[in-house]
């Protein structure tokens, strides 16, 4: 019997796999927004699960590596007649199998149930391998760095360096250009992004090279005089720097804006126009937009065509038409498009929002939006105003108006509301 069947029978990894699985699971689970699923949202929630996936892993292979030390059983493994490294390495080739297979299992948690809701797309298979092969790089890391050193701290210290360190680059601005040489990718991608295949490509080449290197590496420190050792280790050697390579000059970019979608359209009054993704929303969103829609009928703010459109990026409109953005199509996001429409459709925003802070008519220009989006706690006046007596006044004025009188005051006051500039006294 191999090494590695003899570990794979008797080492610790299989008592891993369904513990690691379901931390892998929980954690994604929490991270795929509700509804019918988007799969460039899903294979991102799963690179998000490596997040605990990693640490986890790393830690236990770390523990299983110093457990020739424990054993003391470093010595005999110096003088195998196999080589001073066969034994580590069948260990590892063990943790790597087992560890694989906590990811498969993990995938199929994933995938399948989107399979069944998704309408649009597919996976993506590069970045779902470059996912799996960023974790058993950390369990390579993690292995080694326990038989260099084999203390009782050290599986709890690479846990958290791993957890830390993808956490710090991640968030980090000046060091966001190193970002895709973590083996963990947390830039998330949605229906209106397109992978960087250039950047995955890179990272999985960096994943294998370093991670060949790493283990190689450790195997010539053992006295190994393999000539296979070698080898490996000059090939791990190169494929680091051929990862490099390509990945430095992608500055950290993962992800770029898609071309224009070919939107899923319905409706005339007005038209509401879709990512083919959110399709199967299309009657909730409808029934959100029309209201403001109707409100607005008639008057210089008309909306003829609402569009779904990302936040940032990409998020002005076609020509006439008011966008909104939609994440998901749990109740709550849904209610938002109606706020997002009736502040788009007033195209007040630029005006509002100042460098300075702000403007003087943001509180009045919150309180139209209110109406137009049907949704009162859309106006929160700013506390301890000098105005805010004023500015309730009007309040009471506004909702005492009916609905031809509250468009025929839009009209008369259009370049006010545009430029953010209402003062109380429009409001009489």
């Amino acid at each position: 019997m191999t090494g590695l069947a003899l570990e794979l029978r008797r080492g610790p990894g299989k008592l891993l796999v369904i513990p690691l699985a379901l931390v892998g699971v929980l954690v994604i689970r929490q991270a795929i927004p509700p509804g019918p699923a988007v799969w460039p949202a899903v294979v991102s929630a799963l690179a998000l699960g490596m997040v605990a996936m990693g640490p986890v892993a790393g830690g236990v292979a770390a523990l299983a590596g110093t457990r020739s030390h424990r054993r003391r059983t470093d010595t005999l493994e110096l003088l195998a007649t196999r080589g001073p490294a066969a034994a580590g390495l069948a260990e590892l080739g063990a943790l790597l199998v087992w560890v694989s297979g906590a990811f498969v299992l993990v995938l199929g948690a994933t995938y399948l149930p989107a399979a069944a809701t998704a309408t649009w797309s597919g996976p993506d298979g590069l970045r779902s391998l470059t996912t799996g092969v960023g974790l058993l790089l950390e369990v390579v890391i993690g292995y080694v760095l326990g038989r260099l050193v084999p203390s009782r701290l050290t599986p709890a210290v690479v846990a958290l360096v791993f957890y830390g360190l993808v956490g710090y680059i991640d968030a980090s601005r000046t060091l966001f250009r190193w970002s895709l040489l973590l083996p963990v990718n947390l830039q998330f991608a949605d229906e209106f992004s397109i992978l960087n295949r250039t950047a995955f490509i890179g990272q999985l080449v960096w994943y294998l090279g370093l991670g060949l290197l790493v283990a190689a590496g450790w195997a010539v420190g053992r006295q190994s005089r393999s000539a296979v050792a070698g080898a490996a280790l000059a090939v791990g050697a190169a494929t680091t720097v051929a990862g490099l390579v390509v990945l430095l000059p992608q500055n950290g970019r993962a992800t770029f804006p898609a071309a224009p979608a070919v939107w899923d359209c319905a409706g005339s009054a007005p038209e509401v126009c879709l990512h083919p993704a959110f399709a199967s929303a299309a009657p909730a969103v409808t029934a959100a937009v029309t209201p403001v829609a109707g409100r607005l009928a008639g008057t210089p703010f008309a909306i003829r065509r609402a569009e779904q459109r990302p936040r940032g990026i990409g998020a002005i409109p076609s020509p006439g038409a008011v966008a909104f953005a939609l994440d998901d199509t749990a109740p709550g996001s849904i209610r938002l498009v109606s706020q997002e429409l009736a502040v788009n459709a007033l195209g007040d925003q630029e005006s509002c929002f100042t460098d300075t802070g702000l403007a003087s008519g943001y509180d009045l220009a919150q309180l139209v939006a209110a109406w137009v989006a049907g949704d009162p706690s859309l106006y929160q006046p700013t506390p301890d105003s000098p105005s805010t007596t004023a500015d309730h006044a009007a309040q009471r004025w506004f909702a005492g108006l009916d609905q031809t009188r509250r468009r025929a005051w839009l009209t008369r006051n259009e370049q006010a509301i545009r430029a953010c500039t209402l003062r109380p006294s429009a409001f009489r």
